[in-house]
């Protein structure tokens, strides 16, 4: 057995006294690690050091959702505010005039309007709603109050048109309900009319006292992962995949979406750049829905053309997810937030999503 040898140590030292020096000498041999007491010791250090990673993994997450939780409940907040202040929450997106033209209003969504609430009123002055946004300077502001601090990276980089590369990223989206948002025709006023029922729809601003499910009992705003901007790579929790626009209701859409295989998805039937921008009140942006249950697929009804260009209008499956891992954070309409659990009922979250429905929510919330 190979040992590391210690050489035999000799250490001398003279003390004055008087006129008499002494020599002190310590000597003997010194036993050393053996080569296999050394890898012990490092294979020991490396088990420890597996079994603490971990652990300061999970401190640094919880840190990151509480700070996330933070910033919705921050949001929520501000929703609150300006209510207080126009008497309604500002509407998901302007996108129709009532005579269904569509001039001067852009799909200007609810998070440019809440702007002065969350501290950011400098960038809110930058606005003019006249224009659309990609003629306004403020969409190239980053809010660090619409990221997550655990989906911080941007990787919407390939297209610069599509994946709006240089503008400002949300991963918190805003409630449209436990519908589709399909955008119907009518013979009314406003000409078009979004099928949901939560608090932030199309051409429409909400109030309180519409709140009939109750504040407590209703979402306001969740989080949804950035996309990645490609098609070449499938993320079940970002990615959206086209379905058949046969599946009209929102058990319709869910059923497609799930029955689908979304790793035979290719192309246009494809869109991966959820949270692409916080200006636009579009579902791909800034809204979602509560069609499927946290972390599952999200799905969009194909009328026509790509998944991209259809998405908007006809409705689809848009879900919410996070890397936080089992659930999300969900401020609701009291600008309380509670952490939701992957595994929530349908039943349960869809009645978290209607603001009118009149179902009983039973709290699954943590």
């Amino acid at each position: 057995m190979m040992s590391l040898a210690v050489p035999r140590l000799t250490i001398s030292r003279c003390v004055a006294s008087g006129d008499r020096r002494r020599s002190i000498q310590l000597s003997g041999p010194r036993r050393a690690f053996t080569l296999v007491e050394l890898l012990v010791v490092i294979a020991i250090i490396g088990i420890l050091i597996a079994l603490l990673l971990p652990a300061v993994q999970a401190a640094r997450e919880a840190a990151r959702r509480s700070q996330c939780t933070n910033q919705i409940r921050q949001i929520g907040l501000a929703a609150l505010q300006y209510h207080d202040v126009e008497n309604a929450f500002p509407p998901g997106r302007l996108r129709y005039n009532r005579d269904g033209t569509t001039e001067g209003l852009h799909s200007w969504g609810q998070h440019s309007r809440l702007l002065p609430y969350i501290e950011s009123t400098a960038l809110f002055d930058l606005i003019d709603y006249t224009k659309p946004p990609s003629d306004n300077d403020a969409r190239l502001s980053t809010v660090p109050t619409f990221l997550c601090p655990s989906d911080i990276r941007d990787r919407m980089i390939y297209d610069p048109s599509l994946d709006h590369v240089g503008w400002g990223r949300t991963n918190y989206k805003a409630n449209g309900g436990s519908d589709t948002g399909e955008l119907i025709m009518g013979s009314g006023r406003p000409v078009f009319t979004e099928r949901n029922n939560g608090i932030f729809l199309t051409d429409l601003a909400i109030r309180i006292a519409q709140v009939k499910d109750g504040l407590s009992n209703t979402a306001m705003f969740s989080e949804a992962n950035k996309g990645d901007g490609s098609v070449k790579n499938i993320e079940l929790e970002s990615d959206w995949f086209s379905i058949p626009a046969s599946a009209v209701t929102a058990d319709e859409v869910r059923q497609a979406c799930l029955a689908l295989n979304p790793y035979e998805v290719t192309g246009s039937d494809q869109c991966a750049r959820s949270g692409r921008n916080w200006v636009w009140g579009n579902y791909i942006p800034s809204r979602y829905n509560h069609v499927m249950t946290p972390n599952s697929r999200s799905c969009g009804r194909k009328v026509g053309g790509g998944i991209d260009a259809s998405l908007n209008n006809n409705g689809g499956a848009t879900t919410v997810s996070s890397r936080h891992g089992g659930g999300v954070n969900v401020c609701r309409a009291d600008g309380s937030v509670a952490f939701v659990s992957d595994g929530i009922e349908l039943a349960i979250w869809r009645a978290l999503g209607s603001r009118d429905g009149g179902e009983p929510v039973a709290h699954e919330q943590n």
